[in-house]
């Protein structure tokens, strides 16, 4: 099952795939970059600020997803 979910602007998606299509368009490599930019945006971060700590979970998520996504890059570059 798809879950909607909210952009950080409050743009309201009914599904990863209709996120992804506007982040991205058709150019799924550009994923690697958004990832890229998520994590360091959060290592930019302060993450003893209180309201920041549950954060480090979503950075460890962003670093290990951002890892796949470079994996798949590499193994189907020439």
């Amino acid at each position: 099952m798809e879950k909607g979910g909210l952009h950080s602007a409050g743009r309201e998606f009914k599904n990863a795939k209709e996120m992804w299509r506007e982040q991205v368009g058709e150019d799924q490599s550009k994923k690697t970059e958004w990832y890229r930019q998520g994590v360091g945006y959060w290592e930019s971060q302060d993450l003893r600020i209180p309201a920041l700590i549950p954060c480090r979970k979503s950075l460890q998520r962003l670093e290990h997803i951002y890892t796949q996504e470079e994996k798949k890059q590499t193994s189907i570059s020439p």
